[in-house]
């Protein structure tokens, strides 16, 4: 599974402030989603700085 689909809500949660990859991370697996530390942290990698 790519982060394509969810991307509208790492850029959310980014945006809200929540800039931990261990943390979005957590969060997904609690809502099931097939998606692993390294495919978090490489898309969070590709947004513009952490907001202030």
């Amino acid at each position: 599974m790519s982060t394509g689909s969810l991307q509208p809500y790492l850029d959310r949660r980014f945006a809200a402030g929540c800039t931990s990859v261990t943390h979005l991370h957590r969060e997904l697996l609690a809502e099931s989603a097939s998606v692993t530390y390294q495919m978090v942290r490489a898309y969070i990698a590709t947004l513009p700085a952490a907001p202030p």
